[in-house]
């Protein structure tokens, strides 16, 4: 959604950065946004992403102001969180267009400083939604493993693995670290804080042990990577999804290609 100003035309963007993989995407970045779809979009990656992955939220812009630009475009970040922390950067000060444009430097950076205010309460919020939603799925997982890694896809597609991942780490106060494998344990213990009443799911070691297995088996997938994990079309690891993966992506591309020039039929897949 492209926004008129009296400088320049803009709209927003998120994007997220791995730190662990020299700053590589996490996907690809969403643009072209209102201000409420990026809000959205802002909550929804920091959700999925762990605290090792940078999302920042940001605006570009393209303006015919060559006096006050001479490129005519640009963009800066207007909130990030780094390191699981979230900060408003003003980058935007530097920029004579920005600085001067006031839908972003008044009521965009207005509405996201209160939006930072209420962040925590509203990841608390799904946080807790996605506890109830898997709460009432235990009963129908236990002792299934495949049934396990559905539930997981479908609410870390959903909620995101990382708050999933907390949810699952809160289970662990109490004695029921002491019961489960060493390397779950460790997995859960990065991600552990203060014990929350409010996402706890009643799980026992057993179903813990589950739950997170079937996680970490799901563990940085791409978008495209889960949807052909879900569909029984790759098996294996999260390493053994990755590789498999991208051969049968080209293929279905392959294929789509073929039905669009009409000479194969519609196989129903799309990427």
């Amino acid at each position: 959604m492209t926004n008129h100003g009296r400088l320049c035309d803009f709209s927003f963007y998120v994007t997220s950065l791995d730190t662990q993989r020299h700053y590589a995407e996490v996907g690809a970045p969403a643009k072209e946004l209102s201000l409420l779809q990026a809000v959205s979009e802002f909550y929804k990656q920091c959700g999925e992403n762990p605290p090792t992955v940078n999302t920042m939220l940001g605006v570009e812009y393209r303006t015919d102001h060559k006096e006050l630009d001479p490129i005519g475009i640009g963009a800066a970040d207007l909130l990030q969180r780094v390191n699981g922390q979230l900060i408003m950067p003003k980058d935007y000060e530097r920029s004579e267009i920005l600085s001067q444009e006031k839908l972003i430097s008044v009521n965009a950076v207005s509405f996201l400083r209160q939006q930072r205010e209420r962040f925590y309460e509203m990841s608390d919020k799904y946080t807790i939604e996605c506890a109830k939603a898997l709460s009432a799925k235990l009963p129908e997982i236990v002792e299934n493993q495949e049934k396990c890694v559905e539930v997981m896809s479908q609410l870390a597609g959903e909620y995101g693995a990382e708050r999933c991942r907390v949810i699952l780490a809160n289970e662990t106060y109490g004695n029921a670290s002491q019961l489960l494998s060493p390397e779950t344990a460790d997995y859960l213990e990065e991600v552990r804080d203060k014990y929350d009443d409010r996402f706890r799911i009643n799980a026992t070691p057993q179903a813990l042990e589950q739950l997170t297995n079937a996680l970490r088996s799901l563990e940085g997938l791409s978008e495209t990577e889960t949807k052909l994990y879900h569909a029984g079309l790759v098996n294996g690891d999260s390493r053994q999804v990755r590789s498999e993966s991208e051969q049968v992506k080209t293929e279905i591309e392959h294929h789509n290609t073929l039905e669009n020039q009409g000479l194969v039929s519609d196989d129903q897949w799309s990427l």
